[in-house]
């Protein structure tokens, strides 16, 4: 459909815009759904279409990082730090790149409570959605219950 478009209306910016858009909606559903692969495909044409395209490219950076942080080797859990931290610079006002590097941080050093805790604050102190907000939340308490029990027990 988008070929026979394109040659009855030509590139336009306005239908090409509209494709985007498309593909940037059917990614961000496919990333819910966690078909991260198919979230990818959506990404890249929207990249494709419009290579300076900041929502394409947040979350082509962070099903990346969902994506090393299921491979979950160390190596993998590193690339998807570096992944969520170059979302997060698109868009500094989201702290879902945060959470997302908190768990990844967790997974990596169980016993590393501040980058954990410091990643969480970070998300809270940005727009998160509410089911994620609490998720934060949920993780920030368990971290911080943790972290006092390991304390204890070496006192």
């Amino acid at each position: 459909m988008k070929d026979s478009l394109i040659s009855k209306y030509g590139r336009s910016k306005p239908l090409l815009k509209s494709f985007a858009r498309a593909h940037n909606s059917a990614g961000i559903s496919a990333m819910d759904k966690k078909d991260y692969s198919t979230a990818i495909e959506h990404f890249a044409k929207t990249q494709d279409l419009f290579p300076l395209d900041t929502i394409a490219k947040y979350n082509m950076l962070m099903v990346k990082g969902h994506t090393l942080h299921q491979k979950g080797n160390k190596d993998s859990l590193w690339s998807a730090i570096e992944n969520y931290s170059k979302a997060a610079q698109i868009y500094n006002d989201l702290g879902e790149s945060h959470y997302y590097i908190g768990l990844v941080y967790r997974k990596l050093e169980n016993k590393d409570f501040d980058l954990i805790i410091e990643s969480y604050n970070k998300a809270l102190a940005r727009t998160l959605n509410d089911n994620i907000r609490s998720e934060v939340e949920i993780a920030k308490k368990i971290a911080m219950d943790r972290e006092k029990r390991l304390k204890e027990f070496w006192k």
